[in-house]
C-alpha cells in the first residue's frame, strides 16, 4: 500500500512527516525568519545610529570628513586619540578619512614603531582611510624645544611654514592637536597647540572653515580602554620596553581620552599639575607660597570643570563623542563620587597658582663647577638627583671626562664635557629635584659629573686660581674649546653661595648590558697591557684615547717608557738601530768618568721626557739651551748634579703612568747630528722625525729640529701638509721612505695600536737611529690629522 495515500508526506531529504508534523515546522520557520529580520534590523540601527557605521535605517549614508591629527612625537596618536582613531568606544558622526603628522624624529627605530603600529591600527579601526607622514624636528622637553628648531644642515623649510603646507594640502574639516597645558606640561605638546592656534587666530586664509579641536584627557575619571587601544599600547612598549617607557605608559593609561572644541577647552591650570607625578620624569614649578587650596576648593573645581566639558561636548552635537566618558562626567558634575578622593590623593594636595618663570640666558652656563663623584662603570646616565638650597635659579647638569694629553700640562684639570641636563629651573622651594636625562649620556670609569648655574648673563670667572688640593674646582662661560674641552682651574667667586648652595649631584646610571664577545681586531691583535677594547666606540676622539692611554699601568709598557729597557730588549728585538750608547744604568748615575775627554754626548734620564734635564753637548756648549736662546756653556759638575737630582724624581704626574711607574736611570749616548742644507748653507743640527703610527701604520710625521717645536708636518707619502716655511729651505729629506718603514718595523713587532716612533737622522742620511717612542705623546697636532689617527685607532678595534 502507499502511505502517502494516507497523510503521509516526503521531505526532499528523503525524512518522513505526518502532515501535522509538517504544518508545525513550516510554522516554526516563519516565526525564525521573522525574529531573524527583527535582530537584524536593530543590530543596523545600532550599528548605524551608535557606532555610525556607513548607513542607517534610512539607508543614507553618512558625510565624509576630512580629520588632521597633529601629534609631537609617534605614539601620541594612540595616547591620546587612539579610541578615536579606532571607532570602538566612540561616536565618530562622519565617515572620517585620518591624516596624521608626527613632528618629531627622535630615531629610526621610533619611526619604524609608527609604521608598524599604523598598519596594526588600520586593521583594526572603523574609520575609512588613515593616512599619516613623519616630520624631522628633533624630539626634546627642554627650553625652546616649542619651537621645534632643528639643525641648520638639515635644510628644509621651518616648523611654520611646514605646518601651513600641510593646512593648505587639502580642505581639513577638523584639526586636532594637543592642548595648551600640554597635557602634562611637555614642552613641545605645548610648542604644538600655540603654534596651531597661531594660525587660527590670525591666518583664517590657510586653515579655511576647519574646526580646531583639543586632547583634553582626564586622569580623574579613569574609564577603561579598549582591548584595541590597549593592544595597540602594548605593542608600541613591546618594541622599546624600556624602564622609561613603561612607567609613561602606565601613568598615562590613568588619563581618560576625551577630545574637545579648542575655544571649550577648559580645565582650569590648577588641576594641571597633581596629575603629571606619576611619570618617570618631573617637571619644578615656582609657586607662591601664600596661594594655597584644599581639598574642598579642588572638589569645586572639578565639578565645574565636569559640568563644562559635559556642555560643550556630550549635551550637543560632537563630530566624535565618548558614551563612557559623557556619563561619568554628567554624574560627577553633581556629586563627586567617595573614591575620587583616595584616587587622586586630594587631601594631601596643597597646591598653589603657577606664576612665569624667568628664562635662561643664552649660550653657556655663567658658572660650571666639578663634582668629585668619579664613575666606575659603562653605562648611561637616565636620570638625576639634585639637593639644594636656591634662591631660584636655572642649573644644568653635567657628565665630563677628563682629558690627560700632553700640551694640558701639569693641571690635570681638563675636562670634556659629554652631556648636559639642558636648563633646569629650581625653585626656591626645591630642596630634592630629580629630573629625567630624555637622551641618555654614555659614560664610563672615571667620568665625573659637574653642574652649570645660569646667573642672568653675569659671567661668574674668578681670577684666583685654585691649587691642586681645592675641594671645588670651577670654570666660567669663559675656558672652554671649540671641541667642548674645559680647564676647570678657578675656585668658585664667593658670592655665588648666597644665591645657592648645591649639596649632592647624584645620576643614575643605567649599566650597559653583559659585555658581548670582543670585535675582532682588524689588523693584528694587539698587546695584551694595551688593549683598550671595552672602552672605544665610534665617538671616541684622539685627546679621549690617549687619556684611556694614559691611565694604563702594566709591567710589560716599561719596554716603551724606559729608554733602557728600550734599546735593550724591543729595538733589537725588531731588527732596528737605536742611538749609539756610551752608558746605560738604573743603578750607576755617576756619569763625569763617560764625559772626560769627549767633546760630543748627550745626558738624559731613561724615565722622563719633554726634555726635562738632557743635555745636548757639543764644544762645551749645551746645544739645546742654545737653541732655545738661553745661556748656554755646561760644566761636568752642572750635569752631575742634575743626574744626582733625577735619579731621586719620577716624571710629571700627567705623564702616562708606565713612564710615571719607571725606575729611574741615566742614559749617556753618542751625539747625532745631521748635516743639513738650509739653502745654499750646510748646518749641523739634531733633526728629529716624529712619526705618529696606528696599528703598524704611519698616519704622518712632526719634523722637530733642537726639539724647538715642529716645523712640518708630513704625509706617510712624503707630502708637506704643514709647514712654518716654504721647501726650500725646509724640505722633506731623502731617506724619509726608509724612516717611515722604521717607524712602522717598531710599531708592528710591538704590537700596538698606537705608538709614535722618534728618528734621528745622522750627516746626509747617511745613518738613521730611533731614539725614543712615545705611548702618550705631547705634541698638539693640527686637529684634521688628530682625527686620522683617531679614526684608524679605532678602525682596528672594529669600530667604524
Amino acid at each position: 500500500m502507499d502511505t502517502r495515500a494516507v497523510g503521509q508526506r516526503v521531505s526532499e531529504d528523503g525524512h518522513r512527516w505526518t502532515t501535522n508534523q509538517a504544518t508545525l515546522i513550516k510554522e516554526s520557520r516563519r516565526r525564525v525568519v521573522m525574529m531573524r529580520n527583527l535582530i537584524l534590523g536593530f543590530a543596523l540601527f545600532v550599528i548605524g545610529e551608535q557606532f555610525s557605521f556607513g548607513f542607517g535605517l534610512s539607508g543614507k549614508t553618512r558625510p565624509r570628513c576630512k580629520v588632521l591629527l597633529l601629534v609631537a612625537h609617534a605614539d601620541d596618536e594612540i595616547i591620546w586619540a587612539g579610541e578615536a582613531l579606532l571607532g570602538w568606544k566612540t561616536q565618530v558622526l562622519c565617515d572620517a578619512h585620518w591624516h596624521i603628522v608626527t613632528a618629531t624624529f627622535s630615531s629610526n627605530q621610533r619611526v619604524k614603531e609608527f609604521w608598524a603600529i599604523l598598519d596594526l591600527l588600520r586593521s583594526k579601526t572603523r574609520a575609512a582611510k588613515i593616512t599619516a607622514e613623519v616630520w624631522d624636528y628633533d624630539d626634546c622637553n627642554h627650553l625652546h624645544c616649542d619651537l621645534f628648531k632643528r639643525d641648520v644642515e638639515v635644510g628644509n623649510p621651518p616648523f611654520k611654514e611646514r605646518l601651513i603646507e600641510v593646512f593648505q594640502r587639502d580642505q581639513w574639516d577638523y584639526v586636532i592637536t594637543h592642548n595648551q597645558h600640554g597635557e602634562y606640561h611637555h614642552k613641545q605638546h605645548m610648542g604644538l597647540y600655540m603654534a596651531v592656534d597661531e594660525l587660527f587666530q590670525k591666518r583664517p586664509d590657510v586653515v579655511g572653515k576647519a574646526s580646531f579641536w583639543v586632547f583634553n584627557p582626564l586622569p580623574e575619571l579613569n574609564t577603561s580602554l579598549s582591548t584595541a587601544k590597549r593592544m595597540l599600547l602594548q605593542e608600541y612598549l613591546k618594541r622599546t620596553p624600556t624602564m622609561a617607557r613603561m612607567l609613561t605608559f602606565k601613568s598615562l593609561e590613568k588619563y581618560t581620552e576625551h577630545l574637545v572644541p579648542a575655544h571649550e577647552f577648559s580645565r582650569p591650570p590648577l588641576l594641571g599639575v597633581p596629575f603629571s607625578q606619576g611619570l618617570p620624569f618631573s617637571y619644578t614649578f615656582h609657586f607662591l607660597p601664600e596661594v594655597e587650596l584644599t581639598a574642598a576648593e579642588i572638589y569645586t573645581l572639578l565639578k565645574e570643570y565636569f559640568a563644562k566639558t559635559w556642555e560643550s561636548t556630550c549635551s550637543k552635537g560632537s563630530f566624535v563623542r565618548y558614551p563612557e566618558t559623557c556619563r561619568l562626567l554628567r554624574a560627577q558634575s553633581h556629586s563627586i563620587s567617595p573614591g575620587m578622593s583616595h584616587t587622586l590623593t586630594l587631601e594631601e594636595v596643597k597646591q598653589a597658582q603657577e606664576v612665569p618663570i624667568p628664562s635662561p640666558q643664552k649660550g653657556p652656563a655663567s658658572l660650571r663647577c666639578l663634582v668629585a663623584q668619579p664613575a666606575d662603570i659603562f653605562g648611561k646616565i637616565t636620570a638625576w638627583e639634585l639637593e639644594i638650597e636656591s634662591s631660584g635659579v636655572y642649573m644644568e647638569l653635567l657628565a665630563l671626562r677628563p682629558i690627560l694629553v700632553g700640551w694640558k700640562q701639569g693641571k690635570q684639570n681638563t675636562y670634556k664635557i659629554l652631556g648636559s641636563s639642558g636648563p633646569i629651573w629650581v625653585s626656591r622651594t626645591s630642596k630634592y629635584v630629580n629630573h629625567k636625562q630624555l637622551e641618555g649620556i654614555d659614560i664610563q670609569p672615571h667620568d665625573v659629573v659637574g653642574f652649570g648655574v645660569f646667573l642672568d648673563g653675569q659671567n661668574m670667572s674668578s681670577t684666583e686660581l685654585a691649587n691642586q688640593s681645592s675641594e671645588k674646582l670651577c670654570i666660567g662661560s669663559r675656558g672652554c674649546e671649540k671641541a667642548n674641552f674645559c680647564s676647570f682651574d678657578s675656585l668658585p667667586p664667593k658670592e655665588l653661595w648666597t644665591k645657592l648652595e648645591v649639596r649632592r649631584v647624584v645620576p643614575h646610571v643605567e649599566a650597559n648590558p653583559p659585555s658581548k664577545p670582543a670585535r675582532r681586531q682588524k689588523f693584528f691583535k694587539v698587546m695584551e697591557a694595551l688593549d683598550i677594547s671595552s672602552f672605544v666606540n665610534v665617538n671616541t676622539t684622539y685627546e679621549e684615547l690617549l687619556t684611556l692611554r694614559q691611565r694604563l699601568d702594566h709591567p710589560d709598557l716599561g719596554i716603551f717608557e724606559d729608554k733602557i729597557r728600550l734599546r735593550r730588549e724591543l729595538l733589537p728585538a725588531a731588527g732596528v738601530l737605536a742611538t749609539p750608547s756610551i752608558h746605560l744604568s738604573n743603578d750607576d748615575f755617576d756619569i763625569i768618568r763617560f764625559l772626560h775627554g769627549r767633546k760630543s754626548y748627550v745626558v738624559k734620564p731613561s724615565h722622563m721626557s719633554e726634555s726635562q734635564n738632557v743635555f745636548v753637548v757639543h764644544d762645551g756648549r749645551n746645544l739645546l739651551k742654545m737653541a732655545w736662546g738661553q745661556p748656554f756653556k755646561v760644566y761636568l759638575e752642572e750635569i752631575q748634579d742634575a743626574v744626582n737630582g733625577f735619579s731621586k724624581k719620577t716624571a710629571l704626574e700627567w705623564e702616562c703612568r708606565a713612564l710615571v711607574s719607571s725606575k729611574p736611570g741615566v742614559i749617556v749616548e753618542e751625539l747625532v747630528l745631521a748635516n743639513k742644507a738650509l739653502g745654499n748653507v750646510r748646518n749641523l743640527l739634531v733633526d728629529e722625525y716624529k712619526f705618529f703610527t696606528s696599528w703598524g701604520e704611519t698616519i704622518f710625521a712632526e719634523n722637530v729640529p733642537w726639539s724647538m717645536g715642529t716645523t712640518m708636518e708630513i704625509s706617510r707619502e712624503g707630502h708637506i701638509l704643514s709647514a712654518k716655511e716654504s721647501c726650500p729651505p725646509i724640505c722633506v729629506p731623502a731617506c724619509y721612505p726608509q724612516m717611515v718603514q722604521i717607524a712602522e718595523k717598531v710599531a708592528t713587532y710591538a704590537r700596538t695600536d698606537f705608538l709614535r716612533v722618534d728618528i734621528l737622522i745622522s750627516g746626509d742620511c747617511e745613518a738613521l737611529y730611533v731614539s725614543e717612542v712615545e705611548l702618550f705623546p705631547a705634541s698638539n697636532c693640527t686637529q684634521f690629522l688628530k682625527d686620522a689617527v683617531a679614526r684608524r685607532w679605532r678602525n682596528g678595534y672594529g669600530v667604524s
